[in-house]
């Protein structure tokens, strides 16, 4: 048994065909068959985690700008907040300091816990870009629309130096399997693989007990391994509300997930961020670098 892990966006799997002849079977379809120009970050633009040449995402609803004043130094562990973002993707770009503003009339902006405007904001950003092929159901000839938007596949996740603001992730307007969506901005969430551990009920019997972060929320849980050998592994994962400003979110507390997988013989997979992009993507980052958890 093998637990499946959705975070952020689903890429293609395929079996017994190549990539190059996948690419082919969706441009004949006229599914993915670029109409618009494709928005490219010039290696020039971002030096020593310093924007220096101004760079936008979907016609100016994302602005960076160069960043006025002294360039903050950027630390392996806020680099690896960013890239454990919820709902990003894909190849890891570039991060640096900008002064951002994001056109709040060009984005949808979804429901939850409160977002900032941000109007030439002094902010840390993280750009990356998925490879734009997707696990799509099956379309007929001529389904949906070839438009490509101008930088589709992009996301930007935002953290304002003023911690008074929002971190924040900006999605660009994208084709997904023949459909456009819009711009979004949402408030900024980190994935955890969170600690948990056994304990005994009177009525359920032993149980797996999650610890979940202040703010934070289950979004997957699951086990796996081998009856043969008995060796067994379960994980938790939490989204991990990443600054919350203007919004009451809950204490840190421990959840009952249930009795499935819980026993002795059932040992923790790793604990810390889970990497949503970049070459380790689905690794959690831990003490002594990215680590494949036992199930994937």
């Amino acid at each position: 048994m093998k637990a499946l892990r959705i975070s952020g966006r689903l890429k293609a799997t395929t079996v017994g065909i190549s990539a190059a002849v996948l690419v082919s079977v969706l441009l004949a379809t006229g599914a993915f068959a670029a109409k618009s120009p494709t928005t490219v970050l010039a290696s020039s633009t971002i030096v020593n985690h310093r924007f220096v040449k101004s760079f936008s995402l979907s016609n100016g609803a994302l602005v960076l700008s160069p960043l006025l004043g002294t360039t903050p130094t950027l630390s392996p562990a806020r680099e690896t907040t960013l890239l454990a973002t919820q709902g990003i993707g894909g190849v890891f770009e570039g991060v640096g300091f900008a002064d951002v503003t994001i056109e709040r009339s060009k984005v949808e902006v979804f429901s939850g816990p409160a977002v900032s405007t941000l109007d030439n904001a002094p902010s840390l950003v993280l750009l990356t870009k998925s490879d734009g092929v997707t696990s799509c159901p099956a379309m007929k000839l001529g389904e949906g629309t070839s438009v490509i938007p101008v930088s589709s596949d992009w996301d930007a996740v935002v953290f304002p130096l003023n911690l008074k603001k929002s971190d924040v992730v900006f999605i660009a307007a994208s084709n997904w399997c023949g459909r456009l969506t819009k711009n979004t901005l949402a408030a900024a969430f980190e994935t955890l693989s969170v600690p948990w551990h056994l304990q005994s009920h009177a009525t359920t019997g032993t149980v797996i007990v999650a610890s979940v972060p202040k703010c934070g929320r289950i979004i997957m849980s699951g086990g796996g391994g081998n009856e043969r050998t008995g060796q067994f592994y379960y994980q938790v994962e939490a989204a991990v509300l990443d600054r919350s400003v203007g919004t009451t979110c809950g204490p840190a507390t421990n959840v009952d997930d249930g009795p499935d997988f819980a026993s002795t013989s059932t040992t923790h997979g790793f604990t810390g961020p889970v990497l949503s992009a970049g070459p380790h993507a689905g690794d959690v980052m831990t003490s002594k670098g990215s680590k494949a958890q036992p199930l994937f």
